[in-house]
């Protein structure tokens, strides 16, 4: 009876051993086959900071609204890729009100937008016209300042 137990330890413990093995191998060819990445596209973008001033090719529509400060336009230039035209600010007005003024700017310019996140504090919206699409993130923290954050890819 000792014996029985012995030969189904050892045969568990084999199948373990083999189905271990099995893994490891199987994991070598993944990571063997896996894409190699080239060293320049994994480069970090290249920021244009143009403060204030607005950012050329920047959508002229995109014009922030009345009493907003702290503002901030970069350009960041993936290797190979897309540009990504960036405005951020900051506002008293609410994060409703501001989602409300981006809407009508979509609205009366030929974009197709819609509303990803609605909540009291936080919104988020999407927009395309052609080959160009919009995203806005707007967030509203506990004493009233609202952050927004404009990217447009192209």
């Amino acid at each position: 009876m000792e014996n029985n137990k012995y030969k189904v330890l050892s045969i568990i413990l084999g199948a373990v051993v083999l189905a271990l093995g099995f893994v490891v191998i199987y994991r070598k060819q993944i990571v063997l086959s896996a894409p190699q990445i080239k060293q320049n596209e994994s480069a970090a973008p290249q920021i244009t900071n143009s403060g204030e001033k607005a950012i050329a090719n920047f959508p002229a529509e995109f014009v922030t609204p009345n009493g907003a400060s702290n503002v901030n336009n970069y350009a960041a230039t993936f290797p190979g890729k897309q540009t990504d035209l960036n405005q951020q600010f900051t506002t008293d007005q609410s994060a409703a009100s501001i989602a409300s003024y981006y809407m009508k700017i979509f609205e009366d310019n030929g974009w197709q937008s819609r509303i990803l996140v609605d909540d009291e504090k936080n919104k988020s919206l999407n927009a395309t016209k052609g080959d160009v699409s919009a995203g806005l993130f707007i967030s509203t923290d506990s004493e009233g300042q609202t952050f927004v954050r404009v990217i447009v890819s192209k």
